[in-house]
């Protein structure tokens, strides 16, 4: 899912649902399997949920595509849809249903200082804090957060 002026490419194998009409028909679709895998207790992984610059898309979604994508965010994962949500720092202003569950995530991968951020409290958060380099990110898993390097293409 991403914002209606995305500079994504088009890639094969994956499907962008880029407009309010693709957000309706593909978060029914999506929420319908959900259910349908969880009352038959399928687990397996099948498809990975990918939410670009979710800060964006909230604005273009209405009510009833926000409580779908919410849905999808928390109960997917059960039923074999993984997500992985891609936002700003300006998450934190967010009140709607989406952006409340994608803080609530334990895991993250940030790009900033950890002192820059407010999403995620960190237990190991440094005093000194020098800025990242180019490819240098923090893995954020359950408080603790680690150095890593990323592969940017």
């Amino acid at each position: 899912m991403a914002p209606k002026y995305h500079n994504l490419p088009e890639m094969e194998g994956v499907t962008i649902l880029a407009s309010p009409e693709e957000y309706l028909e593909g978060l029914d679709m999506m929420e319908f399997k959900i259910q349908e895998r969880l009352e038959g207790k399928q687990r397996d992984h099948v498809a990975t949920v990918v939410v670009y610059n979710l800060t964006e898309l909230v604005v273009e979604l209405n009510s009833e595509a926000l409580d779908s994508l919410a849905y999808v965010l928390d109960k997917g994962i059960r039923a074999g849809y993984g997500s992985l949500v891609m936002s700003s720092p300006l998450i934190t202003k967010h009140i709607d249903v989406v952006s409340k569950t994608a803080r609530s995530y334990k895991q993250a991968i940030l790009a900033l200082r950890l002192s820059d951020q407010s999403v995620l409290t960190v237990t190991n958060k440094p005093v000194r804090e020098p800025q990242l380099e180019e490819q240098e990110h923090y893995y954020v898993s359950d408080g603790l957060a680690s150095r890593m390097k990323v592969l940017m293409i």
